[in-house]
């Protein structure tokens, strides 16, 4: 449940920004496969958790007929009910989507829709450098794209931690702090890297 939370934040993400972008220019097919990918991506990793809970709660020593666990049944069954309708509807959409080819370099990567939703709220001037400095400069994400997910999952493990500190007092141990930032990390790098090509995470530096 936990590595599926932190893997549907990535996939989530992503997705919403390829949308929100995708929602001011004219349909392009290969940002629509892109945005089906990352919905059947999302509603996969939400299935696996609905059924691992289902596991738990056939297999735990409950009361199924108390109060809380009857809150925890109806949630778990709207939650499933809600899983399998979106993965119908992703279906269908598969199904309609046109197979024109991809755009291949010319196709935006989610680092380009971010500039696009800065610049449609009037910073178009801020989104411009830093996309012009992304594409020169020799320490931008798009030149180093796999280290991006090891940087990131290290600071996410490092602000878990520190969050996880201030939110419940000191740790116990620093081994008990070092663990649970090392799985959060382990975690966010890991969805980083296995969706960086599928969904065209961060791509490589356009030449000229």
């Amino acid at each position: 449940m936990s590595f599926g939370v932190i893997a549907i934040v990535v996939v989530g993400m992503a997705t919403l920004a390829r949308a929100i972008g995708e929602s001011g220019r004219p349909y392009d097919p290969s940002v629509a496969r892109r945005i089906a990918i990352g919905a059947t991506l999302a509603a996969v990793i939400v299935a696996i958790a609905v059924v691992s809970d289902i596991l738990a709660v056939i297999t735990a020593p409950v009361d199924v007929a108390g109060p809380g666990m009857i809150v925890v049944l109806v949630l778990l069954g709207l939650t499933a009910g809600t899983t399998v309708l979106a993965l119908a509807c992703i279906g269908r959409r598969w199904s309609a989507l046109s197979r024109a080819p991809a755009m291949a370099d010319r196709e935006p990567d989610v680092l380009d829709e971010l500039g696009s939703i800065i610049g449609s709220v009037g910073a178009g001037g801020i989104a411009e450098r830093v996309t012009a400095w992304m594409e020169r400069s020799p320490v931008s994400p798009r030149r180093h794209r796999v280290l991006v997910g090891p940087l990131g999952g290290a600071a996410a493990g490092l602000a878990a931690v520190a969050w996880h500190a201030f939110r419940e007092g000191a740790w116990a141990s620093p081994m008990a702090a070092a663990i649970f930032g090392l799985l959060m990390a382990v975690g966010v790098a890991s969805a980083y890297l296995i969706c960086l090509v599928p969904l065209r995470l961060v791509r490589t530096p356009r030449a000229g």
